[in-house]
């Protein structure tokens, strides 16, 4: 006897969709119907036993009536995805006593009637996510005394009284992220002690009161990341015997930060990274012998306190970019857990590693883009699990790292940027064996790594451009040798550097680097760079009076801050250049002539340049170029004067294939007001996606769903250029295998979804590794993990290694 009644894939050519359904049917379920108008769910009313209810995405249903639900007094659960409707009508509920669960995601739902909840006593689970609400009435679920997940993730809500939900006492989770709420009353959690989870994250908090929580002795995990909080009292929460998760990052204005008068005796984790933190006090966390983690990178602290840390279980301590004048490590030596100390970018002088002598477990020391004069390595010649060392970018004269040569653990070794005399007064007769090592420009611009020949397990040596190399020859041939360079000579602008053995596929990428300028001289005009890209930067102008690149083809310069471009200059510097990509720039005036006898040239790529008149009189005719691309808001005067076409660019559509052989055209939204474009597509059958067919718009898109689709396999590497990308679900697809590589350079990737993907059994999650703000990462438990460890920079994201850090094979 049919118990579930499952319709998916179902391509339909009428407008009307019904089908006989039994009288026992316990489920209903009806996925990605396509040009549904109207959808009959009579006969619904004559299934006693059904107990659940699920519709996915439906763009054309004019409306929905699903009052006959309302005769099935045994529904349990009713789940709308993608339905794009501004509101439904849920009345029928008041007749469900043994309704439990709601949910709705990727609704337009501008408002939504909760009133008939009042009559579900057994509600336990509400989750209205993805929305269109401005408010929401939440006194009906007063009487909803199981209610134990309430769920209102991305809505544009700017007020909401919870207050009625004090009644609830068997609340567990609050997840009110990324909504518009400028203040916000906790009260409603007065005396729950079942509380695990209160999320409000990506608000515009300015102040928060916690008094409420301090009787919430269940709580587990509290996040108040990226609000407008400048100061915020922790006390209430002393003595919380549960809490182990806090998350403060991205408070910009949170300038002080006191764990003074508190006591958190299990808390594992504290996050306050980028807050701009000038003023610190951790004496509260003495008694928090558990914690594991300490992030504080991105502040602007000039001293800390960490005595409080003594005995703790800490593993990860990143200090990085603050303005620590001074630190010291004493404490540490009582943290014989310790793997990951990182202090890079401060302004310390001087540092003693001494108690670094008791951390065994140590794995990496970052030290670098500081201005240390001395360091001595000799407290952690013990640290036997030492794998990476950086002191780039320091004041060093001399170092003597003779200490290390036992350290057979030790993968990669960073001295670059620092005015050392030479290789053999480092090293004093005594080589440690890294498998990579980068050196610095010496004083006498000469080189000597002959002395790394006494190296076996050396495999790669990075060197500056103005380097000559002596002693080459007695490197192993295994050895790879690259090069590297630095957008200008600051010593300031390390973190600008760039390596030229990025131009080995023919591409250097330079995307995403805060960049206000560029020295391009550095690029030599051998190399066989084909394609240059300098998207998302800052730069206001380019210079290129010395550049000279014959090799390159392809020049993007998009979302950047250019007023006005030299297309000589361009011509001598690229002079067999095929397209210039100039969108999302404030070009204000351009000189065409310039292109004249320009061979070449075939496409130049003007989007979005708001202020721009293009006047095609000025184009010789005996210029080469075939095609401008412009958007329509902006002006093109004399366009019968020229033979070039003119490309009004207006509504991205991204192609592709339904599993019925006929083709797709879906249009991309694209947020003219924010420089951003989203993909989603609508959940149907795919043969396959075609990325390349919006390549134009890939430098903006920050959000990709392309879920329940079930494509057999995917090319991610347009994706290879959306350095803004933050949230890439392809969930539930057919994937055999999946190429992760073109995301290494999604710098901004907080979320990567691959669950559901049940035909993935292996996967290699290399490319993910340095992705620091990846924060949610979804697999099915089954799939097999694998890594290369000397990918690794730094420590795991904390999307890995929250979740996966012991699954990971390494390689």
């Amino acid at each position: 006897m049919e118990k579930t009644i499952s319709i998916t894939g179902t391509r339909t050519s009428g407008e009307r969709f019904t089908k006989e359904v039994k009288k026992d049917c316990e489920s209903f379920s009806l996925n990605w119907p396509n040009n549904l108008v109207t959808l009959d769910l009579s006969q619904l009313k004559y299934c006693k036993k059904l107990k659940s209810f699920y519709l996915e995405r439906m763009d054309k249903l004019e409306e929905l009536d699903l009052s006959p639900l309302g005769y099935c007094p045994e529904l349990e659960e009713l789940i709308l995805f993608d339905i794009d409707l501004p509101e439904i009508d849920f009345s029928f509920l008041r007749n469900c006593s043994k309704f439990k669960i709601l949910s709705c995601d990727y609704t337009q739902f501008s408002k939504i009637d909760l009133s008939s909840l009042q009559y579900c006593p057994e509600f336990q689970s509400l989750y209205l996510m993805h929305g269109n609400l401005r408010e929401l009435n939440v006194k009906p679920l007063a009487n909803c005394q199981q209610l134990n997940i309430i769920s209102l993730w991305r809505n544009p809500l700017q007020f909401l009284d919870l207050s009625p939900l004090v009644a609830c006492q068997q609340l567990e989770i609050v997840f009110l992220e990324d909504n518009s709420l400028s203040d916000i009353d906790l009260s409603f959690l007065e005396g729950n002690i079942n509380l695990k989870e209160l999320t409000l994250e990506n608000n515009l908090l300015k102040e928060i009161d916690l008094y409420p929580l301090r009787n919430c002795s269940k709580l587990e995990t509290l996040n108040l990341t990226s609000n407008e909080f400048e100061e915020i009292d922790f006390s209430p929460l002393s003595d919380l015997k549960s809490l182990k998760l806090i998350d403060l990052c991205h408070n910009k204005r949170l300038k002080k930060l006191f764990f003074d008068n508190i006591n958190l005796p299990v808390l594992e984790t504290l996050e306050a990274f980028w807050c701009g933190i000038e003023e610190i006090n951790l004496d509260g966390l003495i008694n928090s012998k558990n914690l594991k983690a300490l992030y504080l990178k991105g502040n602007d602290l000039k001293n800390i306190d960490l005595s409080s840390l003594k005995n703790s279980k800490l593993e990860n301590l990143d200090l990085s970019f603050n303005s620590l004048n001074s630190i010291d490590l004493t404490v540490l030596s009582e943290c014989p857990e310790l793997k990951y100390l990182l202090l890079e970018g401060n302004n310390l002088k001087t540092i003693d590693l001494q108690p670094l002598g008791n951390c065994s477990k140590l794995e990496w020391l970052y030290l670098n883009i500081n201005q240390l004069e001395e360091v001595d390595l000799i407290p952690i010649a013990n640290c036997d699990k030492l794998r990476e060392l950086v002191l780039e970018n320091n004041q060093l004269n001399s170092l003597d790292l003779s200490p290390l040569s036992n350290v057979k653990s030790l993968e990669s070794l960073k001295l670059a940027q620092n005015p050392l005399v030479g290789l053999d007064d480092c090293c004093n007769g005594e080589i440690p064996c890294p498998t990579r090592i980068e050196l610095p420009p010496l004083a006498t611009g000469k080189l000597d790594v002959g002395p790394l020949a006494a190296c076996p397990q050396l495999t790669e040596i990075s060197y500056d451009s103005s380097c000559e190399i002596i002693n080459e020859d007695k490197l192993s041939k295994k050895v790879r040798k690259i090069i590297y360079s630095y957008l200008s000579g600051t010593k300031n602008d390390s973190s600008k550097k760039f390596f030229l053995h990025d131009i080995v596929n023919d591409q250097l990428d330079l995307s995403k680097q805060s960049l206000k300028r560029v020295n391009l001289n550095l690029v030599p005009s051998s190399s066989k760079l084909r394609t240059l890209k300098m998207n998302n930067n800052f730069l206001e102008t380019l210079t290129l009076e010395k550049v000279k690149l014959p090799s390159v083809k392809h020049l993007e310069v998009n979302c950047n801050q250019l007023q006005e471009i030299d297309f000589g200059l361009l011509k001598k510097a690229f002079p067999n250049l095929k397209k210039i990509d100039l969108a999302y720039n404030e070009l204000k005036k351009i000189k065409l002539g310039a292109l004249t006898d320009w061979e070449t040239l075939e496409t130049i790529d003007l989007r979005e340049n708001k202020k721009l008149v293009i006047d095609l009189k000025t184009l010789e005719k005996n210029s080469n170029l075939e095609e401008i691309i412009v958007t329509p808001n902006m002006v093109v005067e004399n366009k019968d004067q020229t033979k070039v076409t003119i490309k009004v660019f207006d509504k991205p559509i991204l192609k592709g294939r339904y599993k019925d052989g006929s083709k797709s055209r879906n249009e991309i939204q694209v947020y003219r007001e924010t420089n951003s474009a989203s993909i989603q597509l609508r959940m149907e059958e795919y043969e396959s996606i075609d990325l390349t067919s919006i390549d134009e718009i890939m430098p903006i898109v920050t959000f990709v769903n392309l879920s329940y689709l079930e494509l057999p396999e995917i090319n991610l590497e347009p994706l290879a250029r959306s350095t803004q990308l933050t949230y890439l679900s392809l969930t539930s697809n057919n994937f055999t295998e999946i190429d992760l590589s073109p995301l290494k350079n999604c710098k901004e990737l907080e979320t990567l979804g691959l669950s559901s993907c049940d035909n993935l059994k292996e996967i290699d999650i290399t490319p993910l590794l340095n992705l620091k703000q990846l924060r949610n990462f979804y697999l099915n438990d089954n799939v097999k993990i694998y890594a290369e460890r000397n990918s690794l920079v730094g420590e795991l994201p904390f999307g890995l290694k929250a979740w996966y850090s012991e699954a990971i094979i390494w390689t």
